[in-house]
């Protein structure tokens, strides 16, 4: 059944249809616009990034949060979005949490993982209150590294240095070197939605929707 413009069916906004918007509006913003990402934030929120030694390092305000982001150069890396899961959580807050993987010009690549906490606020819509990222580093299975250690072990036993058939575990790209550009996708199943543009006074996560379609 197909709701007539018009005459919508209404719907229950899930936090996976929130959560999924969200994801959409904020990575194409952020490479869009870093400078109005701010927006999505109050004085009262929380960032967290890693620094150059995997510290991590918060900042709060609006002020303190734009100089981060800004500081962060968005547009040499492309991000592919693999999974974007929300859940509703305190005080019909919403919960999402983000994984995915960044690719410098270069061809550095790494993957990444990022929690935001959407809390509900006066008049509708959403802030970002809390935002912490991390780059996860990728080990190799135990069996694997037992095995390199044995074939280290044979190799070296036979008079060649074990350092030449091991390859260190790749470094994490500091933080502030790592950039996302609007080739950000959501999950294909998420449901479409739009979400308006952040408003100058902080407020902005908003349903548009005039329609929906029901199976």
């Amino acid at each position: 059944m197909v709701g007539q413009a018009g005459n919508p069916v209404n719907h229950p906004i899930t936090p996976y249809v929130i959560g999924g918007a969200f994801v959409r509006q904020y990575f194409r913003i952020l490479h869009e616009q870093p400078d109005q990402v701010q927006q999505f934030y109050q004085d009262s929120s929380i960032l967290g990034r890693p620094d150059s030694n995997g510290t991590m390092v918060y900042v709060t305000t609006k002020s303190g949060i734009n100089e981060k982001i800004v500081s962060m150069d968005f547009r040499n890396c492309t991000t592919e979005i693999e999974s974007a899961d929300a859940q509703l959580s305190n005080k019909d807050g919403v919960l999402i949490v983000v994984t995915g993987s960044l690719t410098s010009d270069e061809g550095v690549f790494r993957r990444f993982t990022q929690s935001f906490f959407l809390a509900p606020q006066k008049g509708g819509g959403y802030f970002i209150l809390t935002d912490i990222f991390r780059f996860v580093l990728e080990r190799k299975p135990a069996a694997e590294i037992n095995q390199v250690a044995t074939q280290e072990n044979e190799i070296s036993q036979n008079g060649r240095p074990a350092s030449e058939t091991c390859s260190a575990l790749p470094e994490p790209i500091p933080a502030d070197s790592s950039v996302i550009s609007d080739h950000a996708t959501a999950e294909s199943n998420v449901a479409e939605r739009q979400v308006s543009d952040p408003s100058a006074n902080g407020t902005a996560i908003e349903s548009a929707l005039d329609t929906w379609v029901m199976l």
